[in-house]
């Protein structure tokens, strides 16, 4: 089994991990600071985020013994981590596209925090290492 396919799945996760505390929206916005803010607010849809994230270091951590299977959870997770990134893009898109006038209706949805963009390369990180796995 190579390796660095594993090493892949964990870098993910833990961006992931890292990403959720930290801001992905400009306050500008109503979406709020970062998913853990929200998740006290109610909002239980970002919960998925973490349990994504935690999913990709557990499994790959574990994928040299459970070998498909973990793979499988890994694309798996990667999949449901990407599904959520572009809920809260378009979410975000859709918002500042109703809240904007004249031409900033097309610039407003850019101000997504750090927190976005490194969950995003994380799980698509972890997406690509999972598919090489389940490819070999």
């Amino acid at each position: 089994m190579n390796k660095s396919i594993n090493n892949r799945a964990i870098f993910g996760g833990c961006l992931g991990f890292v990403a959720y505390f930290l801001p992905w929206v400009s306050v500008a916005f109503i979406l709020g600071s970062s998913p853990s803010a929200l998740v006290s607010n109610g909002s239980n849809v970002f919960s998925l985020e973490i349990l994504a994230a935690l999913a990709l270091l557990v499994f790959g951590v574990l994928a040299p013994r459970l070998g498909k299977l973990a793979n499988a959870i890994i694309v798996f997770a990667s999949l449901l981590g990407v599904a959520f990134l572009l809920h809260i893009f378009f979410y975000e898109f859709f918002t500042a596209f109703s809240l904007a006038q004249g031409t900033n209706k097309w610039g407003g949805f850019a101000l997504l925090g750090v927190g976005f963009w490194l969950a995003a390369i994380g799980f698509i990180t972890s997406l690509v290492g999972g598919i090489k796995s389940l490819a070999e």
